[in-house]
């Protein structure tokens, strides 16, 4: 396909013959013209389809607003060129670099804006890099690799990772860009650059290993953000941690080599820490950068409207800590199902039941369903924002929680009128699931 379209392309075949040679041809040239060129001029570009050599002319005549190369063969995707997109042979001075680095930023500015959705290389990094992160931290976790492997990977690959995954925001590289420009970032000394300090004057001197510049400085700043490292924390929590053996660090053992400690917590998959002794602390949850070591990926930011992992590790620590809260026990009793937890909640009513109150307590117990059905009458005005008065007093959130009470009123109160409410309960939605497929 490649071939066929870079041969229309290029006017030595036409669309006809094209066609003969693979029908999805015609619809994948216009998306190849959208993506060179964008929607309008592509448009154009197309009605010139029934002549090869004007529409060859029309497509190097036409202008890409993103400066994508007028060929598939262009497009192809190549590893060396993402990591080190600029060409070590092409500077050798600090202006050459220079030039070099703008253009770069100017390509790349220009491929952001075109969006993940049409730029093929913006796409690759959102729809396959980002995307497979779970699944290289599924490979990496837990002492997936060799300890050697795991160095290397955290040591090397990962920066690559990061930047084909997360990159720099747009706005921030326009700022970026334009001090470049005006003189105020310096970015002359370029690749493989040395810095040794200079006795004479008392300052650090910046030279460039390719292109030769020399930048004296006063201060060196090292912007990278530093792995976890509970040992050498400069806070006191983890180092006393560790010396009380509350927690230990992870350590991936070398098979052929030296082990390889990253920094981390020793924790199992639920975040919960090992031990000194080998013996898991569940009193104890660590999320987010002590887990950084054993696991990988454990630093993203929460997004909202995703499934991210963040938000799943917390939810993993919510609800084994509303298990704990619920049963005064660190785990969930084997027979604490549903009903013995409403035999609770009855059972508590019952001991703390107003000395005073009189009469039926079955009556009680069922005119609560009412009170906690206007609850979320209440909650659906105030989520809806029906009450002009009150406007938009609930969230939907609340709703949920008030159709909850009612359901856990009814069964209290089926609880109190009925000794085995959980058959009651069963019988009458068989019934009703019967009735309804019978009909």
């Amino acid at each position: 396909m490649a071939e066929t379209l870079d041969a229309v392309l290029s006017g030595e075949l036409g669309l006809t013959e094209a066609k003969e040679r693979d029908p999805d041809a015609e619809a994948a040239l216009r998306r190849v013209l959208e993506v060179i060129f964008g929607p309008e001029q592509a448009g154009a570009i197309a009605a010139r389809f029934d002549d090869p050599v004007g529409f060859a002319d029309a497509v190097a005549a036409g202008k890409s607003p993103w400066r994508h190369p007028k060929s598939i063969a262009g497009q192809r995707f190549s590893w060396d060129r993402l990591i080190r997109p600029i060409d070590r042979g092409s500077f050798t001075t600090p202006e050459e670099y220079r030039a070099a680095m703008l253009d770069f930023l100017d390509l790349d500015r220009r491929w952001a804006v075109q969006g993940n959705l049409s730029n093929p290389a913006k796409a690759a990094a959102d729809g396959v890099w980002r995307d497979l992160r779970y699944v290289i931290a599924a490979a990496v976790d837990f002492g997936g690799l060799h300890a050697a492997s795991h160095r290397d990977f955290l040591d090397v690959f990962m920066r690559h990772l990061n930047r084909l995954c997360n990159g720099s925001a747009l706005e921030v590289m326009e700022k970026i860009r334009a001090l470049i420009r005006h003189g105020i970032v310096d970015v002359s000394a370029g690749p493989e650059a040395d810095v040794t300090p200079d006795e004479r004057s008392g300052r650090f001197v910046v030279r460039g290993g390719i292109t030769g510049a020399v930048l004296p400085v006063d201060v060196l700043v090292d912007s990278r953000v530093h792995p976890f490292d509970a040992r050498n924390d400069v806070l006191p929590l983890y180092p006393n941690l560790l010396k009380r053996g509350l927690v230990r660090t992870w350590c991936n053992p070398g098979t052929d080599g030296p082990d390889f400690a990253p920094g981390g917590l020793d924790l199992t998959e639920d975040f919960h820490p090992v031990r000194g002794d080998g013996e898991v602390e569940k009193r104890l949850t660590l999320l987010g950068w002590p887990s950084e070591g054993v696991m990988f990926f454990q630093y993203g930011a929460l997004r909202p409207n995703q499934n991210h992992h963040i938000m799943r590790d917390i939810l993993c620590w919510t609800r084994e800590f509303w298990k704990h809260t619920a049963t005064g026990t660190e785990t969930t009793h084997p027979d604490d199902t549903t009903w013995p937890r409403v035999e609770r909640l009855r059972h508590w009513l019952d001991a703390n039941a107003n000395p005073e109150l009189t009469g039926d307590v079955r009556l009680w117990r069922v005119l609560k369903i009412s009170e906690e059905v206007g609850e979320v009458a209440e909650a659906m005005h105030g989520a809806t924002g029906a009450n002009p008065r009150k406007g938009a007093s609930h969230t939907w959130d609340d709703v949920h929680k008030e159709l909850c009470d009612v359901i856990v009123a009814s069964m209290i109160a089926l609880a109190t009128c009925t000794p085995d409410p959980a058959k009651l309960l069963d019988e009458r939605l068989q019934h009703l699931v019967d009735r309804v497929t019978s009909s």
